[in-house]
């Protein structure tokens, strides 16, 4: 499966929060009602299941798709969809960093211009990958 161990550093709270965010695109379309929030998620519900098993995390794969559902409809986590969606509307994909980042924006722990230097970066760097 590829998943680290506790021995490893990775505990079994990281691997719940591994779980939600696996569950969190399906979660942010369902909180909002859309029509078909599952479509496309296919591998995310797969890598939260395989998460789940080998963690032996408690509850079902649509127990943890409820409890991701629930935390997205949290007033506090919608503001921080729709700047996500936002975004992700200009881009068309963001790497998981980008997501952090815009969920801190979203909550005023960082500015528009901190997040924008953190892209000029973020371009900089892949720029000088071979």
């Amino acid at each position: 499966m590829g998943f680290a161990s506790s021995e490893d550093g990775l505990s079994v709270e990281a691997a719940r929060g591994d779980v939600l965010k696996s569950l969190a695109g399906y979660a942010a379309l369902a909180a909002v009602d859309e029509p078909d929030p599952e479509a496309g998620c296919n591998d995310d519900f797969e890598q939260a299941a395989d998460l789940l098993e080998f963690w032996r995390l408690a509850g079902t794969l649509d127990e943890w798709k409820a409890k991701a559902v629930g935390m997205m409809r949290e007033p506090e986590n919608l503001k921080a969809v729709a700047v996500v969606a936002d975004q992700l509307l200009v881009t068309g994909r963001l790497e998981g960093d980008q997501v952090d980042m815009l969920v801190e924006l979203a909550d005023g722990n960082v500015t528009r211009a901190d997040y924008d230097k953190f892209e000029r970066n973020r371009v900089w760097a892949k720029s000088q990958r071979c």
